[in-house]
Parts: C-alpha cells; structure tokens; sequence
C-alpha cells in the first residue's frame, strides 16, 4: 500500500502537482482488489520546480543575462570570443 502511495505522490510530483493535505483520510483503499487512490486535491497548486526556470517569460535582455550565467560565462567574454 505504501508503494502505491508513493508512486501516486511521484506521478504528481513527475506533473509538477503538489498535492499539500497527504493524510490517511484522503487515502482510499479499494480492500476487493488492494487498490489505492489519491483524494481531496482541494489544496493542490502546480508548480515550476526551481531546476527548471521558466525564461519563456523573461525579457529577451534578462533571458540573455540568465543563459550567460547559466553558461558561466560574463557578457563581456562572449562578447571577445569568436
């Protein structure tokens, strides 16, 4: 059961959902078959997790300046670099 919990809790995670009210009541068990089900997403959010940054929505000077630091390199050595 625990397994399939977990699973659940990743697979949510894996979408970028956070389901915040995990509790044993909000845990259905299926006792016929040993299914497990994940319920009351009343408090879940969706979220960019901080690895990934969303520069789709950044100015094109500010998405420049973040992919120089990402790459570690400064706008004025790339500038030099052929």
């Amino acid at each position: 059961m625990l397994y399939q919990i977990l699973s659940g809790v990743a697979y949510l995670h894996a979408n970028s959902v956070m389901h915040r009210d995990l509790k044993p009541q909000n845990v259905l068990v299926d006792r016929a078959t040993g299914h497990v089900k994940l319920t009351d997403f009343g408090l879940a959010r969706s979220y960019l997790p901080p690895h990934r940054p969303n520069i789709e929505k950044v100015p094109a000077l500010e998405r420049a300046m973040l992919l120089t630091v990402q790459g570690g390199r400064t706008l004025a050595a790339r500038a030099r670099s052929p």
